[in-house]
């Protein structure tokens, strides 16, 4: 039916297949820490992403009065 081409990693891409090593070793411990559950990842990829949000925020060039005039409104 319908005839896709299959996509896979650029072989030359060494971060992406690192990064994917990294997490295959790291799973192992992990799931027999916690019994195989998922809980654990649930409760922490919250906590995660608040941090990234806050670490974000806090990152922001901070647009002091002197150094940013806002250009307004502009209709038609």
């Amino acid at each position: 039916m319908f005839n896709y081409p299959v996509r896979s990693a650029n072989p030359g891409d060494w971060r992406s297949h690192t990064l994917a090593m990294i997490v295959s070793l790291g799973a192992g411990p992990w799931d027999a820490l916690f019994s195989g559950g998922n809980i654990p990842a649930f409760v922490l990829a919250p906590l995660f992403a608040l941090a990234a949000g806050v670490t974000a925020t806090l990152k922001l060039p901070n647009l002091s009065s002197g150094s940013f005039k806002s250009s307004g409104f502009h209709f038609g």
